[in-house]
Protein backbone atom coordinates (compact mmCIF):
# COMPACT_ATOMS: atom_id res chain seq x y z
CA UNK A 1 0.00 0.00 0.00
CA UNK A 2 1.43 3.36 -0.99
CA UNK A 3 1.17 6.50 1.07
CA UNK A 4 -0.54 9.50 -0.53
CA UNK A 5 1.32 12.77 -0.19
CA UNK A 6 -0.77 14.95 2.19
CA UNK A 7 -0.94 17.90 -0.18
CA UNK A 8 -2.69 15.74 -2.78
CA UNK A 9 -5.92 15.58 -0.80
CA UNK A 10 -6.72 19.22 -1.61
CA UNK A 11 -5.96 18.61 -5.25
CA UNK A 12 -8.12 15.47 -5.29
CA UNK A 13 -11.07 17.67 -4.33
CA UNK A 14 -10.47 19.86 -7.36
CA UNK A 15 -9.79 16.97 -9.77
CA UNK A 16 -11.64 13.94 -8.36
CA UNK A 17 -11.64 12.03 -11.65
CA UNK A 18 -7.86 12.34 -12.08
CA UNK A 19 -6.71 10.77 -8.81
CA UNK A 20 -4.63 8.02 -10.39
CA UNK A 21 -2.80 10.45 -12.66
CA UNK A 22 -2.21 12.86 -9.78
CA UNK A 23 -0.93 10.05 -7.57
CA UNK A 24 1.43 8.89 -10.30
CA UNK A 25 2.78 12.38 -10.90
CA UNK A 26 3.39 12.87 -7.19
CA UNK A 27 5.49 9.69 -7.12
CA UNK A 28 7.63 10.48 -10.14
CA UNK A 29 7.92 14.24 -10.55
CA UNK A 30 9.61 16.49 -7.99
CA UNK A 31 8.35 19.67 -9.69
CA UNK A 32 4.79 18.41 -9.44
CA UNK A 33 5.27 17.57 -5.75
CA UNK A 34 6.51 21.11 -5.17
CA UNK A 35 3.43 22.54 -6.86
CA UNK A 36 1.26 20.29 -4.67
CA UNK A 37 2.98 21.63 -1.56
CA UNK A 38 2.51 25.21 -2.79
CA UNK A 39 -1.16 24.47 -3.51
CA UNK A 40 -1.70 23.19 0.03
CA UNK A 41 0.04 26.18 1.60
CA UNK A 42 -1.86 28.62 -0.58
CA UNK A 43 -5.18 26.93 0.26
CA UNK A 44 -4.42 27.19 3.97
CA UNK A 45 -3.46 30.86 3.73
CA UNK A 46 -6.53 31.61 1.62
CA UNK A 47 -8.67 29.92 4.26
CA UNK A 48 -7.08 32.15 6.88
CA UNK A 49 -7.86 35.31 4.90
CA UNK A 50 -11.39 34.12 4.10
CA UNK A 51 -12.03 34.00 7.85
CA UNK A 52 -10.15 37.15 8.74
CA UNK A 53 -11.78 40.42 9.77
CA UNK A 54 -8.59 42.41 9.22
CA UNK A 55 -8.80 45.43 6.93
CA UNK A 56 -6.37 43.93 4.45
CA UNK A 57 -8.29 40.65 4.19
CA UNK A 58 -10.07 41.42 0.88
CA UNK A 59 -6.79 42.33 -0.81
CA UNK A 60 -5.00 39.25 0.53
CA UNK A 61 -7.95 37.04 -0.43
CA UNK A 62 -7.75 38.30 -4.01
CA UNK A 63 -3.99 37.74 -4.11
CA UNK A 64 -4.19 34.18 -2.84
CA UNK A 65 -7.17 33.31 -5.01
CA UNK A 66 -5.08 34.35 -8.03
CA UNK A 67 -2.08 32.35 -6.83
CA UNK A 68 -4.33 29.32 -6.39
CA UNK A 69 -5.67 29.74 -9.93
CA UNK A 70 -2.11 29.96 -11.25
CA UNK A 71 -1.18 26.78 -9.41
CA UNK A 72 -4.26 25.03 -10.79
CA UNK A 73 -3.15 26.03 -14.29
CA UNK A 74 0.25 24.46 -13.63
CA UNK A 75 -1.39 21.28 -12.34
CA UNK A 76 -3.59 21.15 -15.44
CA UNK A 77 -0.50 21.43 -17.66
CA UNK A 78 0.98 18.39 -15.93
CA UNK A 79 -2.30 16.53 -16.41
CA UNK A 80 -2.38 17.43 -20.10
CA UNK A 81 1.07 15.91 -20.53
CA UNK A 82 -0.05 12.65 -18.94
CA UNK A 83 -3.02 12.32 -21.24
Amino acid sequence: MSIVHPSLFHIFKKYPNRRDELRGLSKTNESFKSICDDYLQCSEVLNYWNNSLENEAPIRRDEYEQILLDLESEIELFLLKTG
